[in-house]
């Protein structure tokens, strides 16, 4: 009823106007907005307008609107019907507020160009773009052609299966001796034969081993392969330490089994996705075709040929740009096959005669200039006038690039009545600033959407940014603002992010934003999305005619963000500057111990220092607290100091002295840290006391030479924090977590570890809510305020109480049906900075008291 009869005139927008009044009557000043959105929208679908300038026009407050006038107004005639002049008579009789608000809405959709293209808002227009592009047909490319990969970026047409499990043989791992593996210890014979990669493999006999290589297969009556380091060898003889069935060997169908998807279709081809077809043995594959793409320019200005005149020509920018990124393979370019169509003059039949040159073999057309309506703009005039041609759209709700114009048409529309191939085109603003940002947020899009990408992955991609410096707003339209990214810690430092918990990403403005000034677009890694004025309280309370620092909007990605690991860990130290020690983080429960490790009598206290030196920067870099032990004399004698420790320096250990413990052997046995230990070689550069690293029970330990103990740890402190908080000392360290809703009404504290044991349900409203938690006792949860904003909501067996904040929705906790006496926490509520990593362990809520028998899910909820 509200939009039946209804089109774009300027008597139905008043009708419309009329009818958004009611929302505000009814729901109040919250809720106005959101229903008038509902009502444009319809209106929008129904007749093919777009209504949100108007949306801008109506009045904010009560006391602007009268009393509802529903009937009288929903009944009215067709306002079509009588013309625009009684039209605006026949809408004042219905409502005594109508005229001001026919006024303002003619004003808002007939502004300061008098085109009579309703503008569109660029999400509107993106979806009409899509909606009427679809794939190209297919053809054979194949995977490697003369040192290229004519594959990569090019989408499938359609999925890729694995026709057999991968890899088809058992594999060694890593160069060794294969053997069968007992659990224990073993001196085996060498049985003499050498099985290399790419050899048949003969049977291997019992009580002998064999040399393998790394790829090679495994013989029949092996089943485990001991790394060549931890063997000792005694002429034929053998010694292979502890194994179990499996060790450093690759099972067959351990990578993929047979039917697994490999790749999928309408996705872009990465160069790991070309490897991974090329292991599965393809040669070509079928992908859609790439869109052939012809790009024009015009205006009088520019120069074209002959001697250049600065007082009056400039030099083309447009077609060089829109031809970098149409033509561009990244994920922010077209990847499509770019011509350069010259620049066209300012002569309609020109125009018709190059667009219909260019439409017969080209999939889509790109105009710059001559995309408004003024006598020399002649864009929307051929595409108007064009057989079979349809204008989407002709003006765009933004800033910069309004006039920007979308039409499908065919490849025989400007010469004859025979409808040829369906072809696309784009008519773009003249500025060259608002050509590469409307050719970024459409015509890629649709390029890409031409090559057979999803439509859902064709838009460019959205993240929120945060606003370094106050904006200015546009008083009428929302403006897509150049700005540069940079990631910052929660502190304000600028670490790179992989020894921070939390950071966000600041957008900070290139400058000057004019639509000509192509600087504003050097260095910008993104659009941030800024509402007009009348729409700025909906991003920031309490905006006007500005957005302040720190307010959080909606940024489009078009180049690549800058490297967030610049000054990662070793960096700086392989390049000869000593690298910076960051902030240390607050104490944690742990310990970082020193010792010396020496042979026979010899003197420990150089040693013991060194150590200790090395310690004092472990616990600058972590928080752990430092302590020493007294030296020790064996090797195997580090396993004992690593049982009462997070990290341990020892110095010593590495030398070539015949007294000297060595330690690589009581390492070898454990889990080694070889990117530390090179990063700790570099620093040292001392080939003859190679440093080491490895993971002992549940400590680093870090083994150095006496002369550059400190700065081989120094080189890896940047490190330390992300590797302690994943030992399993740390991990179990119990903490106070903070947390809340989305709107922060409700804010809780709940004890729990740093490493979190976190439940993915997938029963009926688990599997809606899409909520993963973790789960504890009710007597460590403390509820610090919002018991008045939380409603609750039981269903089923009434044993589950689910509670939501009132405001906001979130449920950011509740108690669960497996676990009434405990709490269960939505782990993405939590405040950053608490939590060292989360395990997310399966629930199956389809058979719940299996699982709930099988998870011991109960326990969580228990006192240990």
């Amino acid at each position: 009823m509200l939009v039946q009869g209804l089109c774009g005139c300027a008597g139905c927008r008043a009708r419309v106007a009329a009818l958004a009044t009611l929302s505000f009557d009814r729901c109040g000043e919250t809720a106005h907005f959101e229903l008038s959105q509902r009502l444009c929208k319809a209106v929008r679908e129904a007749r093919g307008i777009h209504l949100a300038p108007l949306l801008q026009a109506l009045p904010k407050t009560r006391e602007q609107f009268q009393a509802p006038l529903h009937e009288r107004v929903v009944n009215r005639p067709h306002a079509c019907s009588k013309g625009t002049a009684s039209t605006a008579q026949d809408v004042s009789d219905a409502h005594p507020r109508t005229q001001t608000l026919l006024r303002q809405s003619t004003a808002a959709m007939k502004d300061d160009d008098g085109a009579k293209y309703p503008m569109v808002a660029v999400d509107d227009a993106l979806s009409i773009v899509l909606e009427h592009t679809a794939p190209l047909p297919t053809e054979h490319v194949p995977l490697l052609e003369h040192g290229t990969a004519p594959a990569l970026r090019r989408c499938l047409a359609e999925r890729i299966e694995a026709a057999a499990p991968f890899p088809q043989f058992r594999a060694a791992i890593s160069d060794g001796y294969c053997c069968a593996a007992t659990g224990a210890e073993q001196t085996l014979s060498d049985d003499g034969a050498r099985q290399l990669a790419g050899t048949r493999a003969t049977p291997l006999g019992g009580g002998a081993c064999r040399y393998i290589t790394t790829g090679a297969p495994l013989p029949e009556g092996a089943d485990a392969v001991a790394k060549q380091e931890h063997c000792a060898r005694n002429g034929a003889d053998v010694s292979l330490p502890a194994l179990k069935p499996g060790a450093d060997v690759r099972a067959v169908g351990s990578d993929w089994a047979l039917g697994d998807e490999l790749c999928s279709a309408s996705t872009p081809l990465t160069p790991s996705d070309v490897a991974i077809i090329a292991a599965a043995g393809h040669d070509t594959i079928i992908v859609n075709r790439r869109p052939r793409v012809r790009v024009f320019s015009s205006g009088a200005e520019l120069h074209v040929r002959g001697p250049f005149d600065a007082t009056r020509q400039i030099k083309d920018a447009n077609r060089a740009g829109l031809i970098a990124l149409l033509s561009d393979g990244s994920s922010f370019g077209g990847n499509a096959v770019v011509e350069d169509g010259g620049v066209l003059p300012d002569d309609l039949d020109a125009w018709n005669e190059a667009l219909g040159d260019a439409l017969r073999t080209c999939d889509v057309v790109v105009t710059t200039g001559g995309a408004s309506v003024g006598r020399a703009d002649f864009a929307k005039k051929a595409l108007e006038g064009a057989r079979r041609s349809s204008v989407r759209f002709g003006r765009l709700h933004m800033k910069p690039g309004k006039p920007t114009t979308f039409a499908t048409l065919d490849s025989r529309s400007f010469f004859d009545e025979v409808e040829g191939e369906k072809r696309w085109a784009f008519a773009l603003p003249g500025n060259p600033v608002s050509a590469l940002t409307t050719a970024s947020l459409l015509v890629v899009p649709c390029l890409k959407r031409l090559q057979g990408v999803a439509r859902s992955n064709c838009a460019p991609c959205e993240l929120p940014v945060t606003l370094s410096a106050p904006v200015s707003l546009d008083a009428v339209r929302p403006e897509f603002h150049r700005v540069a990214l940079s990631l910052r810690g929660g502190d304000g430092n600028a670490e790179p992010y992989r020894v921070r918990h939390s950071g966000e990403i600041v957008a900070a403005s290139t400058g000057v934003q004019r639509s000509s000034r192509l600087l504003s677009m050097r260095g910008a890694h993104a659009l941030a999305c800024l509402p007009e004025r009348g729409r700025a309280r909906l991003v920031a309370p309490g905006a006007t005619s500005s957005l302040p620092a720190g307010t959080t909007v909606p940024g489009l990605l078009i180049a690549a963000p800058p490297p967030l690991v610049a000054g990662a860990p070793f960096l700086s130290s392989a390049s000869g500057v000593e690298a910076t020690t960051p902030p240390p983080p607050p104490p944690i429960d742990g310990v970082v111990v020193a010792v010396a490790i020496v042979g026979g009598e010899e003197p420990a206290d150089a040693r013991a220092a060194a150590a200790a030196a090395g310690a004092d920067v472990v616990a600058a870099a972590t928080g752990l607290r430092a302590a020493t032990r007294p030296p020790i004399r064996s090797a195997d004698e580090i396993e004992a100091v690593a049982r009462d420790a997070a990290v341990v320096v020892a110095c010593g250990g590495l030398g070539l002295a015949p007294r000297e413990p060595h330690i690589s052997k009581t390492l070898a046995a454990h889990r080694r840290a070889p990117g530390l230990a090179r990063a700790m070689a570099l620093a040292s550069g001392d080939a003859l006391e190679a440093p080491a690293a490895a993971i002992v029970g549940n400590a680093l330990v870090l083994v150095v030479p006496e002369a550059s103990a400190a700065a081989c740890v120094r080189s890896v402190a940047k490190a330390l924090p992300a590797i302690v908080n994943q030992l399993p000392a740390v991990k179990e360290e119990v903490v106070e977590h903070a947390g809340g809703c989305h709107c922060k009404a409700v804010r809780f504290r709940v004890r729990a570890p740093r490493h979190l044991v976190a439940w993915d349900c997938n029963c009926s409203i688990c599997h809606m809510k899409k909520n993963t938690h973790f789960i504890v006792p009710a007597s460590d949860f403390f509820l610090d305020a919002g018991e008045e904003n939380l409603s609750e909501y039981r269903f089923g067996t009434g044993v589950a109480r689910h509670r939501f904040c009132k405001i906001c929705g979130v449920q950011a906790f509740y108690h669960p049906r497996s676990n009434p006496d405990g709490v269960a926490i939505t782990v993405h509520c939590l405040d950053p900075g608490t939590v060292s990593s989360v395990e997310v362990r399966k629930f199956d809520g389809t058979d719940w008291g299996a699982s709930y028998a099988a998870t011991g899910i109960a326990a969580c909820s228990k006192k240990a």
